[in-house]
């Protein structure tokens, strides 16, 4: 739709319903606020005075995630009965089932992401993410993912950097 159709699409709703919500507007903020610090840290001095923060939405209901319900182990279940992880087709098609009675498995990113976030709930971006040297499991203790910013991507937060102990059925 074109600004205008948007407007008249606005106009249909109640006032209290029109407009940017406030944790949209807070998101945008932060963008921003990234955005202007990566210019201010390269030398656009104009942009480091701006203060972003008291433009914020005031009375954030919470986090989403917060929200959000766990994922049912029948769900969970499902995914594991995927041909990926039991019988597929071949190489380039690992979301087709295999011929009957064969058990033609690829050990690729579809088969271990979902298996890495179900033992230990990291993000999928963490695991896709990982480097060679991020998996330790040479240390003579428990092998572990070590989830840091490396050259293939970042991590949210600084918190976001930590060791993740790996389950022996991970290993096996």
């Amino acid at each position: 739709m074109n600004i205008e159709e948007l407007r008249e699409v606005a106009l249909t709703h109640d006032k209290s319903k029109r407009g940017i919500s406030g944790d949209t507007l807070n998101r945008h903020l932060g963008n921003l606020g990234q955005v202007f610090t990566f210019a201010a840290a390269r030398g656009a001095t104009a942009l480091a005075g701006i203060d972003l923060t008291k433009l914020r939405a005031k009375g954030k209901k919470g986090r989403g995630r917060n929200a959000r319900a766990k994922l049912p182990l029948e769900k969970a279940a499902a995914i594991f009965h995927a041909p990926v992880f039991n019988n597929c087709a071949a190489w380039d098609a690992l979301d087709t089932p295999g011929t009957e009675g064969q058990s033609l498995i690829f050990h690729c990113a579809l088969y271990f992401v979902p298996m890495l976030i179900f033992y230990t709930g990291c993000r999928r971006e963490e695991l896709c993410g990982l480097m060679v040297d991020d998996v330790v499991i040479d240390n003579g203790d428990i092998p572990y993912l070590h989830i840091a910013k490396n050259e293939q991507r970042r991590i949210k937060n600084p918190q976001s950097q930590r060791n993740i102990p790996l389950h022996p059925e991970v290993l096996g």
